[in-house]
């Protein structure tokens, strides 16, 4: 294969990648936020181990006529987040990224946490 046609592939490759990363990013709010929930389990392994966790949250309506309501952030399973597999049924606060995908479902990056006491 001569060295222009590897040139050209590779081009093409790394356009390919700018092209899907560009669209992920374009799709996707991301924002800081500190929420405080329970982190709950939403996945298991074969051996019953919690592979994957969210943080339920209780948002208090404003107005009394009407209903509080529930919201789950999907921790991403990385840095700090993968701590929070250890804390089922806890209550904690956590600070991250959280991203809102087209659907609007939520994903948290965790960056810091803590467990309330309370």
């Amino acid at each position: 294969m001569n060295s222009q046609l590897i040139g050209t592939r590779i081009i093409l490759a790394v356009s390919a990648l700018f092209i899907v990363f560009s669209a992920f990013s374009l799709n996707a709010e991301m924002s800081e936020e500190t929420i405080t929930g329970v982190v709950v389990a939403t996945d298991w392994d074969d051996d019953d181990n919690v592979i994957a966790v969210s943080i339920s949250v209780t948002i208090e309506a404003e107005d009394p006529s009407e209903e509080s309501y529930t919201e789950y952030y999907q921790v991403a399973n990385q840095g700090k987040g993968a701590e929070l597999l250890k804390l089922v049924d806890e209550v904690v606060e956590a600070t991250g990224d959280v991203e809102v995908d087209d659907d609007g479902n939520k994903t948290i990056y965790v960056k810091s946490y803590s467990v309330v006491k309370e």
